[in-house]
């Protein structure tokens, strides 16, 4: 998987030093903020971006559960940004108040973030708003970062804060 920021991103931590139990700097990208516009490029065609693969690898067993979702192939480059749009009581909410600000993409792109931003900055979630994952209990699933970085499926059912962020495409 290849991830691409668009802006130039610091090879250490805010402040160029190290933190005090650190041997070495902080290499990894701060996540960017809010409103920030970000290009990813995807292989939807390498395994770990399968949607069934991605059950597993997020810590599930994939037994019983089901993608509805379109399928996608190929490499793809496109453009995100996160948005922050305040509580919703489930994903057809999220959806609806992130339409204005951009597209809903493929949840497989989550793997892309992970991928460009890999250290968390604690400060909430980062979800994509596909709920194409069906659980083998039958609810319909999408998948986000955890704020210290693990990646997981939500049900589309439960009641998102407001620190949630999420990603959007931008056209």
């Amino acid at each position: 998987m290849t991830t691409q920021p668009t802006k130039e991103t610091p090879e250490t931590q805010d402040d160029g030093v190290p933190t005090q139990h650190s041997r070495a700097a902080n290499t990894s990208p701060a996540y960017p903020r809010v409103g920030e516009v970000l290009e990813f490029t995807l292989d939807f065609d390498a395994p770990a971006n399968e949607p069934m693969e991605m059950v597993e690898e997020f810590g599930y067993n994939s037994t019983g559960w089901s993608y509805v979702g379109t399928k996608v192939t190929g490499r793809q480059t496109r453009r995100f940004k996160l948005v922050q749009i305040g509580y919703c009581s489930n994903t057809d909410k999220v959806r609806t108040k992130t339409a204005v600000l951009g597209a809903t993409p493929e949840g497989q792109w989550i793997n892309a973030f992970k991928a460009a931003y890999p250290v968390p900055d604690g400060q909430g979630p980062i979800g994509i708003a596909d709920d194409s994952w069906i659980a083998a209990d039958g609810r319909a699933n999408y998948p986000y970062l955890l704020a210290v970085g693990f990646q997981h499926f939500n049900y589309g059912g439960h009641v998102r804060g407001e620190d949630w962020r999420w990603l959007v495409v931008v056209e």
